[in-house]
């Protein structure tokens, strides 16, 4: 079963290990209640803090004492400071998330465990995908914190607690659940419309419909929770990986200008190109995966409206269609970040044309500062 520790699928694996940075709650699956909650919330408080100290001697540190910060134009100055407080902002809320809303938490567990059953993802396949994703990452993120440990002379160590690498681990962390749990979803949605196609050979009876239309509830009560509990972190994730990219492509523009000529010039550009390749496929695979899911949940309506053509106006069998079409399209639901805007591919092109329209104006805004 889905998330399930003691269950017989590599997504235990997923579960303990989002436990240790408390991106998921302490839950007990046999007693389905919290386990330790005040040692949770203990050990949350303490990361919070941590985190919270560590954005404080960052943000200081570039005001104060860094040489290499003080070559930025002021926007630059602005953009990377400012993306140092959103990063830890989405981290603490993250980790605060696991203490609220413990009910919700607790519907999507079950639900989750439900719909996957039938576990359709295979171990070895789930842990190649996971274990190869965390290897990119931490590869890549450890090239980042050497290059600007090396740029802002500080030890790797210090610069893995005052960089922002961190908090877009917990980011790729939160975002790589959240894609599992709609895959999961997208997974039941399928299943469920492969059902309503061979319903007619199955034959129709108005109890196996009944089950299609309260399958397709449960999966749309889902949906509802996710958005409430992942939503507003999404939304800040796409936030801030607009301002970073922008931060990013702006740096890159102008670091020529800056008069660095050291052996860092390559390696600083690369990590910047990085960056931006982590951020966006870290917002576009969530994006993508939304939106494939909803078309699924989308197309049971057209399917039941394919399976009432198989039959007269007034017979029973339309009838029975119709009235779980109906039923079924107040369940309809799509992917929001906290309510504010739906999840869909237009958030891509949308967030694609943000950012080369600010790149546009800050790179004229810092030309007469250069």
């Amino acid at each position: 079963m889905i998330l399930k520790p003691d269950g017989g699928d590599g997504t235990r694996f997923l579960y303990i290990y989002l436990n240790i940075f408390l991106i998921t709650p302490w839950y007990n699956f046999k007693k389905e209640s919290l386990y330790r909650p005040h040692l949770s919330k203990l050990y949350g408080c303490v990361l919070v803090l941590l985190k919270t100290a560590c954005t404080v001697v960052t943000v200081y540190r570039d005001f104060h004492g860094s040489q290499y910060l003080e070559k930025f134009v002021f926007s630059q100055k602005i953009g990377h400071n400012l993306t140092t407080v959103v990063t830890s902002v989405i981290t603490t809320i993250i980790i605060t998330k696991t203490f609220w809303n413990f009910g919700s938490w607790q519907i999507l567990l079950k639900n989750c465990q439900y719909v996957n059953r039938r576990p359709s993802v295979e171990t070895k396949k789930f842990l190649i995908e996971f274990l190869t994703e965390q290897t990119v990452f931490i590869l890549l993120g450890g090239y980042l914190v050497f290059v600007w440990s090396s740029r802002l002379r500080m030890t790797t160590l210090t610069g893995f607690f005052l960089t922002d690498i961190t908090d877009l681990y917990y980011e790729f962390l939160l975002i790589y659940f959240v894609k599992y749990i709609v895959k999961t979803l997208k997974a039941g949605y399928t299943n469920l419309n492969k059902r309503v196609i061979f319903q007619e050979k199955l034959g129709l009876t108005e109890d196996s419909m009944k089950n299609h239309a309260q399958n397709y509830r449960l999966l749309g009560q889902t949906i509802d929770i996710v958005n409430r509990l992942f939503g507003f972190q999404i939304m800040l994730i796409i936030f801030h990986s607009g301002l970073h990219t922008v931060n990013s492509l702006n740096f890159g523009i102008l670091y020529t200008k800056l008069e660095f000529t050291d052996s860092h010039f390559y390696h600083v550009l690369m990590s910047s190109v990085i960056l931006i390749l982590i951020l966006l496929y870290n917002v576009f695979s969530v994006i993508i995966v939304m939106d494939s899911t909803v078309d699924e949940a989308r197309k049971f309506h057209d399917l039941c409206r394919k399976l009432e053509d198989h039959f007269s106006v007034n017979s029973e069998e339309a009838k029975i269609i119709d009235k779980t079409s109906t039923y079924s399209k107040q369940f309809f639901r799509e992917f929001s970040a906290g309510g504010y805007f739906k999840i869909n591919k237009s958030v891509i092109i949308g967030l694609l044309g943000n950012v080369a329209a600010y790149i546009v104006i800050t790179t004229q805004f810092n030309m007469s500062d250069v």
